[in-house]
């Protein structure tokens, strides 16, 4: 027999994941985009800091944000530069890199369900779209992404 708490907590929890009982609708998402489950090779580096270079793999982006997990701690706030390699442009039989390059700003800090790192949602504040390698040797943060 269940006490009168019991059936309070599962009627909450009921009420919480699934509003349909009632029949009322799912909760809506309120952004403004969707996000995109996508693994992706991401460098960045501080503002503040620019002689430091971390890679990294994002977890999802949307249309103006990424979300990835990164082993170094950073904080809300904080402006970072990205580069971010797209899955190549491939045309007949070339292929050429693509790279999305952004200004961001780091939005929330939480900790990962596997302990590892910390997850890094970030505003995509500026970004820039740049194709192939040849006019990216001569900077650092291109150079490392090829590697």
């Amino acid at each position: 027999m269940k006490t009168a708490s019991a059936v309070q907590y599962n009627a909450v929890r009921r009420l919480k994941t699934d509003q349909s009982f009632m029949g009322l609708p799912p909760p809506v998402e309120r952004r403004k985009f969707e996000r995109l489950p996508l693994q992706l090779s991401l460098q960045f580096r501080r503002a503040f800091r620019r002689d430091e270079v971390i890679g990294c793999i994002t977890e999802n982006i949307s249309g103006e944000g990424i979300y990835f997990v990164s082993l170094h701690s950073l904080i809300a706030g904080e402006r970072l530069e990205i580069d971010m390699l797209l899955p190549p442009l491939v045309s007949g039989n070339s292929r050429v890199n693509v790279h999305l390059r952004c200004r961001a700003q780091v939005v929330r800090v939480e900790s990962t369900r596997r302990g590892l790192g910390q997850g890094i949602a970030c505003r995509i504040e500026k970004y820039t779209i740049q194709f192939g390698d040849a006019d990216l040797l001569s900077d650092q943060m291109f150079k490392s992404a090829k590697a």
